[in-house]
């Protein structure tokens, strides 16, 4: 990874998995240095070789050779892909006055990509600038940024994100069905017509494997190998839909690079279809603060201490940190989004997220906890009323905002008064 400011400076860095971050540190003496923090990161290493590692709220992190080349880094925002058809990746930016931004304009040929522009240009107007180095500049009102390229910025703008890649978990279907496997995509499923299977086959060079997989509830699939070596997971069409009114009209593929990579992931389906079967609560539906009224009953409110010190080794932040502070917000926001994804982060964050808003919110004088049984007198819902007798926020709305992050992963800023 290199990391350009134009006609300024170079840094190359690298930028480390977290099983090889710990195998360096293991192998190095080090020290973490205050004065060397880089804001919005989980925490930075002077190592004894004299190169820095910056570690990233998701354990993740970069080395640079040289403290001159960390300090060169003072202004870089990192930042990393969350949108789920794409590849995770690491990225930047750098944050512009906008007589800089111009400047940078006009040194580098920047040419206007008329394309990328806000739905609603009146309230949120932007520009975008590709410059000759492949870096792109985003003009706002009162801002703008230097990223490291379109796609880099694509996935910290929705706008621009959604006229790129339009779309989206579709994005690469048409190649897929001509024998291209979606490689520069995070996307290992399709929908597909029954007019489109026999071009699958033959495009992919497919030969059945096994028959009556019954990878659905409802409907069997036939997995097929590749003479390129992977294995693609198509429902029969021969088979008759639903109301059995005539046969199904369309279907999903599923691509597996590996038999074993197959193996695994059907073993957990029908370990999870077999779970759902012999457990009616996961059939009917439970109240979402069921755990945590069976754990804390009426008596959360003393115990959201407890919760809220879980939050800088789930989000790998240092705990000096942790405080009911602006800077404090910043965190949790930044390393949320860093962690984000899948049903056991969520089921980790979801208590003491709300625990830590409930307290920041009592701590500015917003108001206090109030534990309300539901309808059917069986969970203690956690309630924070103002003095007025209405709620600071929507528990119900903060559980689902961080569930299923619909408009975006959310920023903990938004539920404070």
């Amino acid at each position: 990874m290199k990391i350009v400011y134009p006609n300024s400076f170079e840094v190359e860095a690298q930028i480390l998995n977290g099983k090889k971050l710990k195998h360096i540190i293991q192998g190095h003496n080090y020290i973490i240095k205050p004065d060397l923090y880089k804001d919005l990161t989980g925490r930075t290493y002077l190592l004894d070789s004299n190169q820095i590692i910056i570690e990233f709220y998701d354990r993740q992190g970069i080395i640079v050779n040289t403290i001159a080349d960390f300090q060169q880094m003072k202004s870089v925002k990192f930042i990393k892909n969350q949108v789920g058809f794409l590849h995770q990746r690491i990225s930047y930016y750098f944050k512009l006055v906008r007589q800089e931004a111009d400047r940078l304009i006009n040194e580098l040929q920047g040419q206007h990509l008329k394309q990328y522009k806000s739905e609603f240009e009146g309230f949120y107007a932007f520009k975008v600038f590709h410059l000759y180095n492949n870096q792109v500049i985003i003009l706002y009102e009162d801002e703008a940024y230097l990223y490291e390229d379109i796609d880099a910025l694509a996935f910290d703008n929705d706008y621009v994100l959604n006229i790129h890649y339009p779309k989206r978990g579709e994005s690469g279907r048409e190649d897929f069905i001509k024998g291209k496997l979606p490689t520069e995509y995070n996307i290992n499923d399709y929908f597909v017509y029954p007019e489109e299977a026999e071009e699958i086959i033959r495009m992919h060079q497919l030969g059945v494997e096994l028959y009556d997989i019954q990878y659905h509830s409802h409907f069997t699939s036939i997995l097929y190998k590749s003479s390129y070596g992977y294995y693609i997971l198509m429902q029969d069409f021969n088979q008759l839909n639903v109301g059995r009114t005539g046969k199904i009209g369309i279907g999903e593929v599923y691509i597996f690079m590996t038999k074993e990579d197959f193996d695994k992931d059907y073993q957990n389906k029908l370990k999870w279809r077999k779970e759902f079967d012999s457990n009616p609560e996961l059939r009917n539906g439970v109240h979402i603060y069921k755990k945590l009224s069976d754990k804390y009953g009426k008596y959360f409110p003393n115990h959201t201490f407890e919760e809220i010190k879980k939050l800088p080794v789930l989000l790998n932040f240092d705990p000096e940190r942790l405080n009911f502070s602006e800077e404090c917000l910043q965190i949790l926001s930044e390393s949320i989004k860093w962690n984000y994804g899948g049903e056991e982060f969520f089921r980790l964050l979801i208590h003491p997220i709300l625990a830590y808003i409930g307290e920041y919110n009592k701590k500015k004088g917003n108001g206090d906890w109030k534990m309300k049984l539901d309808r059917e007198g069986e969970v203690w819902e956690p309630r924070f009323i103002d003095s007025r007798g209405n709620e600071v926020f929507d528990i119900f709305y903060l559980w689902k905002d961080f569930h299923e992050a619909e408009y975006g992963i959310p920023r903990v800023e938004y539920y404070i008064r």
